[in-house]
């Protein structure tokens, strides 16, 4: 990950020339300063596959996909259509048990039933792809679980 992180370094110096993120170093300790060294830059001249590298290796945390919950309930009821009742009765109550990588585990406490009910009718994938949207990130997975089928809890 280190060699990584200076190739992308080595890119950046010879695109801005010279910069350094602290006076007596020259190093990148991590990928979010990349990204941070991109976003507060004049240089809008950075390659974009330099940009989505960093962006794509931030890894999701289980606070702030909670924070968003009412923001993705939201997308699904008004962007994905999905009736009002059924996020209240299926999806609303389901939580969020981990967060590992950028895959985000939800839980339901109403049992297998739920568990299948949510993926035979699709409404799984519409809860992905609402999480996706809300955190401007596509390469994000949801799984659903019930204690039946597993502990993460």
């Amino acid at each position: 990950m280190r060699e990584d992180l200076k190739t992308y370094w080595n890119e950046i110096q010879q695109k801005l020339g010279t910069y350094s993120i602290n006076e007596n170093e020259n190093t990148v300790k991590t990928k979010k300063q990349l990204c941070d060294i991109y976003k507060n830059t004049e240089y809008k001249n950075i390659s974009s596959e330099i940009v989505a590298a960093v962006e794509d290796n931030k890894d999701l945390k289980k606070d702030t996909v909670e924070k968003k919950w009412s923001e993705i309930l939201w997308w699904l009821e008004k962007i994905y259509c999905i009736n009002r009742i059924i996020i209240d009765a299926w999806i609303k109550p389901l939580e969020v048990s981990k967060v590992f990588g950028k895959t985000v585990y939800l839980y339901t406490q109403h049992g297998i039933y739920a568990e299948e009910y949510l993926k035979a009718k699709g409404y799984d994938s519409f809860v992905e792809m609402a999480v996706c949207d809300v955190m401007h990130d596509s390469n994000i997975n949801v799984v659903i679980l019930s204690t039946e089928t597993c502990c993460v809890k």
